[in-house]
């Protein structure tokens, strides 16, 4: 960033603001056009992250595909079926944290469990976790609910335009 410190000036504030805007108009233009050039490679065999492969741009196909890796160190704890339509998966993750030496994220002997409500009439999901309606992208829980139904299509309400 650097573009703006607590002492810039409100005169100075104007250009300043349109040269971050047109800063971050050129990044989105790149990556537009590396999306375009490059097709990453799948990297699990579920098919949500085939489904977004093809529509998101190469940096939020990259958090997709953290997801998809990470639904391997989930497991399955309790299904309780609510209603002819509606099951409620108890599902235990492993504890991400952050190494600040290597900037990478590695899991934890602590486990966490998330309540996941799947209904199945219309292939929909809710997970405790709220990373969709946080971030936008489907969580590792959703997932594994989608992989346990064998789903290959992902509901429109999951794809963000």
């Amino acid at each position: 960033m650097g573009y703006l410190q607590k002492h810039t000036r409100l005169f100075e504030f104007a250009p300043q603001y349109c040269e971050v805007m047109e800063s971050r108009v050129n990044d989105e233009s790149e990556d537009d056009a590396n999306t375009s050039r490059y097709v990453r490679q799948i990297i699990t065999k579920f098919p949500v992250e085939g489904v977004f492969q093809k529509l998101y741009t190469d940096a939020k196909f990259k958090e997709v595909q953290l997801e998809c890796t990470r639904v391997l160190y989930i497991n399955g704890v309790e299904k309780k079926v609510v209603s002819d339509h509606v099951v409620e998966y108890t599902l235990e993750d492993r504890v991400w944290v952050l190494c600040l030496s290597t900037r990478k994220e590695i899991p934890t002997k602590k486990r966490c469990t998330y309540k996941v409500v799947f209904n199945l009439e219309c292939n929909k999901a809710w997970c405790d976790c709220k990373l969709f309606e946080c971030h936008g992208i489907m969580c590792r829980h959703l997932i594994k609910v989608f992989d346990i139904y064998d789903i290959t299509e992902v509901p429109e309400m999951y794809i963000l335009r």
